[in-house]
């Protein structure tokens, strides 16, 4: 008995004229809504998923102005350092070092060659030292950014976590 199905899909007709098809039409019904189901679950769970970045967001822009604001204090000290020396090191420094040269000559009597070369390698050791001390005052005051970074780096993990966990729910609720 060949049957064909209403033109109208109405459920109540199907019934009437075969119980089998009624059953088809009610497990395709189920599925369509079980998958709009699991769409909204999906779709609530990327907005809650994108409120929670945006807000982890808006938490480590708040926290990179705090350790910035700290940090500028911190380095103004060793970038002012670190001027004063270059600025020594290119203006005086070259006429204390000759006149250093002229007491190795004058009252140790050194040849000239000699009384030059340490007095070139003291002005070498002094603006090593002040270069060092600045760099390494600077690279404190960089510091300050290790707590922005490590918590950029635990919100990152906590995102690819959520996401990875989003990702097996909504792959199990389809199974």
């Amino acid at each position: 008995m060949s049957h064909q199905a209403p033109l109208n899909g109405s459920a109540n007709h199907a019934a009437a004229d075969s119980p089998g098809e009624l059953r088809v039409s009610k497990d395709s019904r189920e599925s369509k809504m079980a998958g709009r189901g699991s769409t909204r679950a999906f779709v609530g769970n990327a907005v809650d998923a994108i409120h929670d970045v945006v807000e982890l967001v808006e938490l480590q822009a708040k926290l990179l102005a705090a350790d910035t604001a700290t940090a500028r204090h911190k380095i103004i000290l060793p970038t002012v350092l670190l001027l004063v020396g270059c600025c020594l090191l290119l203006g005086t420094i070259p006429v204390a070092l000759m006149s250093l040269a002229e007491v190795f000559v004058n009252y140790i009597e050194w040849p000239q060659w000699l009384a030059s070369g340490a007095a070139c390698g003291c002005g070498l050791l002094l603006a090593t030292t002040m270069l060092l001390f600045g760099w390494y005052r600077m690279k404190s005051g960089f510091n300050e950014f290790d707590n922005s970074r490590k918590e950029l780096q635990r919100n990152v993990a906590w995102i690819k976590c959520r996401l990875r966990n989003q990702q097996s729910s909504t792959a199990a609720s389809q199974a």
